[in-house]
């Protein structure tokens, strides 16, 4: 049978292992481990029996280093043992949990699992359920001792991914609370987005999974409880409405090359069905649901704390990370305030950042500007450093159908030595993190600041517009952090949770609304930022531990040569010190 996974996996048990001979960067044992038989030889010539020592003396000698030898042998051995039964259960997972997610393994690459989706009926939610326990139970019998450092990391990846979807289906019961899960379950973008396969096989995709949509949507009257939280209902309804209009609409536009007619007909037979479904849901929630629903959504501070300990490996209580994140608060706000004096000094901070989001291109250079600056950025990173870009494919700009979302690749993740597992599963902070931390890291290094060491007033203020611009960001991200854990742990309303968006982003009152209700289903929005702030910790920290070897550079592309893991186990892979690994923030 094939790799089904040919250019995304790096194996590290190779059938030639044994012909190997570089040492493990991990643990220091060669990859390849064949003492015995050159240390007969050695024994022969390397005695160093000098005058008066007999031979009878000199094995005394060399039977606790045989002895040692042995040992070695065992554990290596061990500990191969050890990582090829870890690694057949991190198989096992992945298989079982793409047959569970057809439409994640789709988006692989994995084409065995087009024109599936999801089964959300009340048995299979069950079987997905004893899933992840049975899968849970089997991984906390590995010791990470025993494994081989990167095995180590890869099991706690792997377990805090189980801990997540359990923590979802138990603890914040999607299934049973959150009409969104059903009305989202048919996001068929990657068979739009991508042309990995002739249109044809496509929409034959396509035309199964609409087969679907129905059903789901039946499941969801049956799964989900009597009262709901309202911001879900709320959200519920528009989520489906949207989705019924994308597949009424800009689903059919993509497909409007299709020359099959017995095909077309197919298509639109399933997709009217599929879109009539959800404008049926969505009118259901509106009558069933939303006059009963509640305000009950918070998870709680255990909860929460448990949350951040098992999905981000971040033990810390939720009121240190609030203080942290309202220090940082103020912190941006008066970068933000600093940068506004410096393009006018007459207005308020909230004017110059009006007339900032005024200043852009007419709607015809939109596109050529935006190519321009990728190659500036582009340069920017190489000349200075910054990080390797592993491969000489260029971004394209073009202007996108209305139907194609934004779909950004990591090209350290395809080009990096990273396991299936760290391959396949992210941490939420890492990912919304590593994003966030580049828009201050190239501000920082100088990126849009004055070139000369003598600037033109021209130049302080196009520098302090960049450097506004990514305070604006910060500062919504920091929000999100605070509002996260107010609304989840300090019984914050919807409405005190707006108000804080408002005098604290500075966001008008619809889009504070917005982000407010986002905190409500999704406490984990907090990571953008959690995620920045450990990485400047861990890059304090590495470059205190590397000192003049020190380099922007060397440190980025450490971070990202392992996938996108929980950035706790990052400070166990570049940090030599044991005693800062708990150290996140």
């Amino acid at each position: 049978m094939t790799n089904p996974f040919p250019d995304l996996i790096n194996t590290r048990l190779q059938p030639d292992v044994e012909g190997q001979s570089s040492a493990s960067r991990f643990n220091g044992f060669p990859s390849a481990f064949k003492p015995l038989k050159r240390f007969g030889a050695w024994l022969c010539r390397n005695t160093g029996l000098k005058p008066g020592v007999t031979k009878r003396g000199s094995g005394k000698l060399l039977l606790p280093i045989l002895l040692l030898t042995l040992s070695l042998r065992a554990t290596v051995l061990a500990a191969q043992a050890e990582d090829a039964e870890y690694e057949a259960v991190a198989e096992e997972y992945i298989k079982t949990y793409l047959a569970a997610h057809p439409l994640e393994g789709t988006a692989l690459g994995l084409h065995e699992y087009d024109g599936k989706i999801s089964d959300y009926s009340r048995l299979a939610l069950d079987a997905e359920l004893n899933r992840l326990q049975r899968f849970d139970d089997r991984l906390k019998k590995f010791d990470p001792t025993k494994l081989s450092a990167r095995q180590s990391i890869d099991l706690r990846i792997l377990q805090a991914t189980v801990k997540k979807d359990l923590f979802e289906m138990q603890d914040m019961s999607i299934f049973e609370r959150n009409p969104m899960a059903y009305a989202r379950a048919a996001d068929v973008n990657v068979y739009i987005k991508r042309n990995f396969a002739p249109l044809d096989d496509r929409v034959r995709s396509l035309v199964a999974i609409e087969s679907q949509i129905p059903n789901i949507l039946i499941a969801a009257r049956t799964n989900l409880n009597e009262q709901l939280p309202k911001p879900f209902v709320e959200l519920g309804i528009q989520i489906a409405k949207g989705s019924a209009d994308f597949l009424k609409k800009d689903l059919i536009a993509a497909v409007s090359a299709l020359k099959d007619e017995q095909l077309r007909v197919a298509f639109q037979e399933a997709n009217r069905k599929a879109a009539n479904a959800l404008n049926d849901y969505a009118a259901w929630l509106q009558r069933e649901k939303l006059p009963k629903a509640s305000l009950d959504f918070a998870l709680d501070e255990e909860k929460f704390s448990r949350f951040l300990a098992q999905t981000e490996l971040v033990d810390l209580l939720p009121q240190k990370v609030l203080e942290i994140g309202m220090t940082q608060l103020k912190a941006e706000q008066q970068a933000f305030a600093d940068a506004a004096k410096k393009i006018d000094p007459n207005k308020s901070p909230i004017e110059v950042f009006k007339q900032i989001q005024s200043e852009h291109p007419t709607p015809d250079k939109l596109i050529p500007d935006v190519g321009k600056d990728l190659d500036k950025i582009r340069k920017y990173v190489l000349n200075r450093h910054l990080v390797s870009i592993p491969s000489e494919v260029r971004a394209k700009v073009k202007e996108t159908p209305q139907y194609l979302r934004a779909n950004v690749q990591f090209l350290h993740l395809n080009a990096s030595p990273a396991s299936k597992v760290e391959k396949i599963f992210g941490s939420y902070a890492f990912i919304e993190g590593w994003a966030h931390y580049c828009e201050k890291m190239m501000l920082d290094e100088g990126f849009g600041g004055p070139t000369s060491s003598s600037p033109s007033e021209e130049d302080v203020k196009r520098a302090a517009k960049y450097r506004m611009a990514q305070a604006d960001e910060a500062l919504l991200r920091l929000c999100r952090l605070c509002v996260s854990i107010k609304l989840h742990t300090q019984n914050m309303s919807l409405d005190e949770a707006t108000k804080f968006f408002q005098d604290n982003c500075y966001y008008e009152e619809k889009p504070a609304r917005q982000e407010a209700m986002r905190g409500t289903f999704d406490p984990g929005y907090l990571n953008y930022t959690l995620g920045k702030l450990q990485i400047l910790k861990l890059r304090d920290d590495y470059k205190a531990q590397e000192g003049d070897d020190f380099s922007l550079q060397k440190f980025h592309n450490e971070l990202l040569n392992h996938g996108m893991p929980p950035i706790r186990l990052l400070r166990e892979i570049m940090l030599k010190d044991q005693s800062k690994w708990d150290e996140v923030l």
